[in-house]
Parts: C-alpha cells; structure tokens; sequence
C-alpha cells in the first residue's frame, strides 16, 4: 500500500481538523451531560412536587386497572401503605363499585364531583376526581387526582339536616313535616289508604317554664320527643312544629279507630309521671286528629283541620282527642 506524501501544510489542516472535530465532540459531550443533569433535576422537580402535593396523587394502568404508584397524600387520605395499594385495583376502592372502566374516568371532560372511595378502616371519604392519560415507565396509565372534600360534604350535610330538623328534639321541623305529607298523600291515594294527622299541644307546659326555668322546659320537650317516638312505627313521622307543638303523620291507615289508638298511646305516654332534676313535673296533651281523604285533599287542609280539631280538645279540659269534624270550624 503507498502512502501519498503529504505536504506540512497539508498535515497541518489534517491535525486542525482533527482538533475542530475533538472540539465538536467534546461540546457535545458537555450539552449531553447538561441535558441529563436536566433531566434529572427536572425528574426530582417532579417527584418533589408528586410527594408534596396536598391532593391524593395516583398512576393506574389502563390496561389492567391496577394501582403502579400512590403519592404520601394517597396514603393519608385512605388509610393504607404504599405496598398495599401497590397493584390493588383501583375500582375496589370505590364505596359504591364503579359502573365505568378507568379509561372512560380519563375521557370525562372535567371533574368528577363527590366520588366515595373506602378507607382502610372501613370509613367513607369523599373526593372531586380528575384524571389524564400518561405514558408511565412505556405503559399507557391514568394520572388520577383526588381532592378530599369529605369535611366540606359533612358540613353541607349538616346544613341540610340543620334546615330540615328542629335544633332541640333533633325531630324533623316544619320543612320537613311538609315534605313527607306531600309525599305520603298521593301513596295513600294510589293504595287507597288514609293518612292520619295528629296535632298534638302540651297541656301544663307553661308552668314548668315559670316555676324550673327553660331549661327545665328543654329538658321536658325532649323526654317528650322521646316518649311519642315508642307510640308510633319507623315509618310514620313526628315533627315539632313550635314551641310545645308536635304533629305525628300516621300512613297506612285504614280506619280513624288505628289514628284514635294511637292518640290515646300519646297522651298516656306524655302523661306519665316526668321528672327534672328530681323535681317532678306535671304534663298533658291536647290532641286533634284529621284524616285524608275524609278531612282535607291536599297537605295544608288537613294540618288545618287536625289544628282546630286540638283546640277542640283544649276546650273540653285537655288530655283528651278530637276527631275533627266539619262544624269545628264555626
């Protein structure tokens, strides 16, 4: 093999070429390590905020459902390790199973809003959900976030029962009262029952206020409550009304003489000696009974006759009942 002989010159462009290219070389080197010192802060950026994030952070496969990685969030909110949520199933931990897989969770076009998922202890949180798809380690999966709302839910609910029961007796209020009698009128119509309304006014209850003190009167409300509540069936309703007011809406009745049992049941009940601090107390009641059909075809109607029935009931001396009838009124 001949070798061409090179002149100085020519072997000096060789070796500057040599030298430009080591040069290209080396800058590259140094981008590429710049690059994965990048990559790697930028990868330690995104665990730091995974692990800090105050929302439940999860990745599920798409394919299987399964849990890949939970972020410290997840695990405070549900109540479980990182190595039991690894490869659970993601729907299992919903309080009511999903009806939908997770693939259809990452298409849903904003948030999912009060989602229960099961804690570890058996209790129910409430979450707002939302989800993307992602590529996780070459496997398409679900960036799931949720945001615990469970306090903010039990303080709306609260408001709800506050607005619908009566602060003291813990008894539904008028509101409420309302709501079931327009929702038990038309079930007796369509079973061809009756509703009976009991309107029901404490004799006496003035007097424990005046001598005991309001307190005292609280506290005898309350015993009060109580005591209908053993005359009457879960399914039948006791509200307060006002201040020594309750009305009983009785359903499924087929007679006045089951509605008359029961005011008897009452009055025997609220009758019964009652003490207070060991002072002992001395109440009555005062009962008006309506029935629907027979008194009244709509909910206002027959709380108004089963009211002047009870009046009725007062005038002949209390601790009695009154059917209401139709001259009542004049």
């Amino acid at each position: 093999m001949k070798f061409e002989a090179m002149s100085k010159n020519q072997l000096i462009e060789q070796v500057n070429h040599l030298n430009r290219q080591i040069s290209e070389l080396n800058r590259l080197r140094y981008e590429c390590e710049q690059m994965k010192e990048m990559v790697s802060q930028a990868n330690e950026n995104v665990e730091a905020i995974f692990n800090n994030a105050l929302d439940a952070i999860l990745i599920v496969s798409m394919q299987t459902g399964a849990i890949i990685h939970v972020n410290p969030s997840t695990c405070r909110l549900l109540g479980y390790s990182p190595n039991e949520l690894d490869g659970k199933i993601f729907s299992d931990l919903f309080s009511d199973k999903m009806d939908k897989p997770i693939d259809d969770i990452t298409f849903y076009d904003g948030v999912l809003q009060d989602q229960p998922f099961n804690r570890a202890d058996g209790s129910i949180c409430f979450t707002d959900l939302s989800a993307t798809v992602i590529r996780w380690e070459d496997t398409d999966s679900a960036l799931i976030s949720l945001r615990d709302i469970t306090e903010r839910k039990k303080a709306e609910e609260q408001v709800i029962y506050l607005s619908h029961h009566d602060n003291l007796t813990n008894l539904p209020n008028r509101n409420l009262l309302m709501e079931r009698i327009q929702q038990a009128l038309p079930l007796a119509k369509r079973h061809r029952k009756k509703v009976a309304i009991l309107y029901i006014d404490l004799d006496k209850f003035k007097p424990i206020n005046d001598t005991f003190g309001h307190q005292a009167g609280d506290k005898a409300l309350i015993t009060t409550a109580e005591r209908m509540k053993s005359c009457v069936r879960e399914s039948d309703t006791i509200a307060r009304v006002g201040g020594d007011e309750f009305v009983i809406v009785l359903q499924d009745i087929v007679s006045p003489k089951s509605a008359e049992l029961v005011a008897n049941k009452v009055i025997k009940e609220i009758c019964s000696p009652l003490y207070i601090d060991e002072k002992r107390c001395e109440l009555g009641a005062s009962v008006g009974l309506s029935l629907y059909p027979d008194h009244g075809g709509d909910t206002d109607t027959i709380i108004k006759n089963a009211d002047t029935a009870m009046y009725q009931a007062k005038k002949r001396g209390g601790n009695n009942f009154h059917l209401y009838q139709p001259g009542d009124d004049t």
